[in-house]
């Protein structure tokens, strides 16, 4: 009787085991112990793009410079008031390098994000008195004046062109948020993690990021080098 069932739960083991439950996974295929790995974190080197943000320049020079910028920060300061005059003078100007400005307002300068919003929505006016406006809240705060929502709209009723009531509903309405966020988030994802931050894109695919303030010398190697 022993020997007998054991012949019989043999034979039901081998009968249970080769019950055809479906096809085989596929080599590599997830299962239960071979689940799909996680994708591989991000490297932060991709180069940013121009988007549809402001351009300052002939949109056909050869090299790209895009800004991330905050209008409340010291070094976004420090960067305009030093080394972009040059950058205009010597590569914008002649047609070799354009400029383009994205939004990048950290969240301990509680007016940046304001100032953003308000140079935005110039822009719908025009990128002449977006740039403008964007000169006039750098300049005014040099020159010792608070960045304040009060001195913004002080300063935008300086700038030739601009319809005040059309900027300020505008800015009221928050209009251009969601693409200041955008700006904000593309920075990150390209490895910008504070401002000023750069890319500067060359003619033949080249790329660069820089981080920080830096003397005029340190772009203009960049660009030369682009351009050889």
């Amino acid at each position: 009787m022993g020997l007998l069932g054991l012949i019989v739960g043999y034979t039901l083991a081998s009968g249970m085991g080769s019950t055809n439950l479906g096809a085989p996974a596929e080599s590599g295929a997830p299962t239960a112990q071979n689940p799909t790995p996680p994708p591989p974190p991000p490297t932060n080197d991709t180069p940013a793009t121009a988007d549809d943000d402001m351009v300052l320049g002939d949109a056909d020079a050869p090299i790209t410079l895009i800004e991330f910028s905050d209008f409340q920060c010291p070094f976004s300061a420090k960067f305009y008031t030093e080394a972009l005059v040059k950058i205009k003078e010597e590569y914008i100007d002649e047609g070799k390098v354009k400029l383009v400005y994205r939004d990048y307002p950290l969240s301990f300068h509680p007016n940046a994000f304001p100032a953003a919003l308000a140079v935005e929505c110039a822009a719908d006016q025009s990128e002449d008195v977006a740039w403008a406006l964007h000169d006039a809240i750098f300049k005014n705060q040099s020159a010792g004046q608070e960045l304040n929502p009060e001195n913004i709209k002080k300063w935008a009723a300086g700038v030739s062109g601009l319809n005040g009531s059309t900027l300020q509903s505008c800015i009221d309405n928050k209009t251009h948020e969601e693409e200041i966020n955008k700006d904000m988030a593309d920075g990150q994802a390209s490895g910008i993690d504070g401002t000023p931050g750069f890319w500067i894109l060359g003619p033949n695919g080249q790329s660069k990021k820089i981080s920080g303030a830096y003397p005029f010398d340190t772009f203009k190697a960049e660009f030369d080098a682009m351009l050889q």
